[in-house]
This record gives structure tokens, C-alpha cells and sequence, in this order.
């Protein structure tokens, strides 16, 4: 299995701090098909921590749907396109050496 963290980590390392915002805000308000993170559980988290949060709260097949549909709902294409390319390499590269 892939580990999904450092992944998801170095997509959200690429949002400016307003975006990370932005993403957070979406954990907390819900996006259709998600319960929501409580907002107290993100008002201090970093990038590590939200990621974190994610994985604990959707698996690791949800963390990744939901930072897919977030990043498109802030318009950060290029990044959910990233994100879908990483998973692809790290799958591809695991699955050769497994």
C-alpha cells in the first residue's frame, strides 16, 4: 500500500498560506460526500497536522478524493493534476517492486 501521507503533504506544501486556508475551510464546511472536520480540530493545525487529520477522518482513499475535490474547488488545477500523477508513479513503482 502506498503511504499516502507525504504525498498529500507535499501537495499541501505548495498552497500559499491563504490557500491552505482556504483548503481547511472547505474540510470544516463539508464537501458533498464528506462529513466535515470540526472546525476547533483545524483552527491551529499546520500542513502536517491537516494531512493527518484527512487520513484519520476519510482513509486513505478519501483523504485523497477529498484533497482532489478541494484543490479544484480553490482552483488549483495544476495541483489536483499533480496529485493524480504522483499517485499514479508511486502505484506504478510500487506495483514493480512488490
Amino acid at each position: 500500500m502506498v503511504n499516502i501521507q507525504p504525498v498529500l503533504l507535499d501537495i499541501l506544501q505548495n498552497l500559499l498560506e491563504e490557500d491552505l486556508k482556504s483548503f481547511q475551510w472547505y474540510l470544516s464546511n463539508g464537501v458533498e460526500g464528506f462529513t466535515h472536520i470540526p472546525r476547533a480540530q483545524l483552527e491551529k493545525a499546520d500542513r502536517h497536522d491537516t494531512v493527518d487529520k484527512m487520513v484519520q477522518s476519510y482513509g486513505h482513499n478519501g483523504a485523497v478524493e477529498i484533497t482532489q475535490a478541494i484543490l479544484k474547488n480553490i482552483n488549483q488545477n495544476q495541483l489536483a493534476e499533480e496529485l493524480r500523477t504522483s499517485l499514479r508513479e508511486e502505484w506504478t513503482t510500487e506495483g514493480r517492486l512488490g
